[in-house]
């Protein structure tokens, strides 16, 4: 029985397919912050229907009571609207500086893990009650100021209000340590090693190896998806970096992805336009 199982967990993965608005990444750079100190996130949003995608950004630390950078001030001054360029946005978070006094204690981060945070939900336009209401920029104490506040501070819940389809939340936490820079956790490497145009007839399926390179390898995860036929694996790691992609029985066009996470807040991402034929 166990060849079985074997055989079926190398087939492809349903789980892999993109099928809607899809948040496949968001990259930090740097990817470990000081107090006080600012990383670029990168967000990536894949839409295989190519309806469109508006993102809504806001910063959040949050350590059990909701975000701390709700301070009552106009919605406006504490999220963003992003428009994506092919697939991507780019947006700027800050670790609080009152994270030095935690940091020097003598209880260090015994309670907390210091981060810089951020939510992201994508949407295609219109379709997503939280972007409308902060474009709409409502008065301070309306309901909907406080229908969006409820929301930015608790996004998991409030998602079971959205669309099934056509809507994607993620969260990211930049971690915040007093490490100087050069023993500071650094984005690991990723590259295709055969780099070449991934093209397949309808049936078809194409091997591809990855090459990594990082400080702590073995904790390295690599995770796939695309918009056009499927991987497998869904998910492998360092010692077996190869993802299989399967056409499938339709021809089209569409994206592969592959997103690498070392575990301590670094990450990378490879995508490559595909084409079966």
């Amino acid at each position: 029985m166990l060849p079985l199982l074997l055989l079926a967990c190398m087939g492809p993965s349903d789980t892999t397919i993109i099928r809607d608005v899809q948040i496949v990444h968001v990259g930090a750079s740097p990817a470990e912050l000081q107090p006080g100190e600012s990383s670029t996130l990168t967000v990536t949003v894949a839409d295989p229907s190519g309806q469109g995608v508006e993102i809504l950004a806001w910063p959040c630390t949050d350590l059990g009571e909701g975000c701390a950078e709700d301070l009552g001030q106009p919605v406006s001054e504490w999220v963003s609207l992003l428009s994506p360029v092919d697939e991507d946005a780019t947006w700027t978070v800050t670790a609080s500086p009152l994270w030095a006094k935690l940091l020097s204690a003598d209880t260090g981060s015994a309670y907390f893990e210091p981060y810089a945070g951020a939510w992201f939900l994508a949407c295609r336009p219109g379709q997503c009650a939280p972007i409308e209401l902060a474009r709409s920029a409502p008065a301070a104490g309306s309901d909907d100021d406080v229908a969006l506040r409820t929301f930015l501070n608790d996004p998991t819940t409030g998602m079971a209000d959205l669309p099934l389809d056509g809507a994607a939340l993620a969260q990211r936490r930049v971690p915040v340590s007093d490490r100087g820079e050069d023993e500071r956790n650094q984005n690991p490497e990723l590259r295709l090693e055969d780099e070449r145009e991934l093209s397949l007839a309808v049936g078809g399926e194409q091997e591809l190896l990855f090459g990594l390179i990082d400080e702590t390898p073995d904790a390295l995860q690599l995770d796939g998806y695309t918009s056009i036929g499927t991987l497998g694996p869904a998910r492998t790691d360092f010692y077996s970096p190869t993802f299989t992609w399967y056409a499938g029985e339709a021809a089209g066009e569409g994206r592969i992805y592959v997103v690498v996470r070392d575990g301590e807040g670094g990450s990378a991402l490879w995508r490559q336009d595909a084409v079966v034929e």
